[in-house]
């Protein structure tokens, strides 16, 4: 989950990437996973609150995570490829 916040979710500006009905979710995302503001500013970075979550919390964060691409992409879960 830590290889997936650094390399796509923190780049991911709300403002420009993502329409306005996912910027509230995406921010509670963002949130949950690192509240630092900058790399040396105040807050809990990624790694350390990634390390000390417990695996029910992880796995709600990675089917957030599933649920916005979905919504993202106009994709429903239960359709069938091809």
């Amino acid at each position: 989950m830590l290889v997936a916040y650094a390399s796509q979710l923190s780049g991911i500006d709300q403002n420009h990437d993502l329409p306005k009905s996912l910027v509230d979710e995406f921010d509670l995302l963002k949130y949950a996973l690192s509240d630092a503001v900058m790399p040396y500013g105040y807050g809990e970075h990624a790694a350390k609150k990634i390390h000390d979550m417990r695996e029910d919390e992880a796995s709600d964060l990675a089917r957030k995570i599933y649920a916005m691409f979905l919504k993202l992409h106009e994709l429903d879960p239960w359709e069938t490829p091809g």
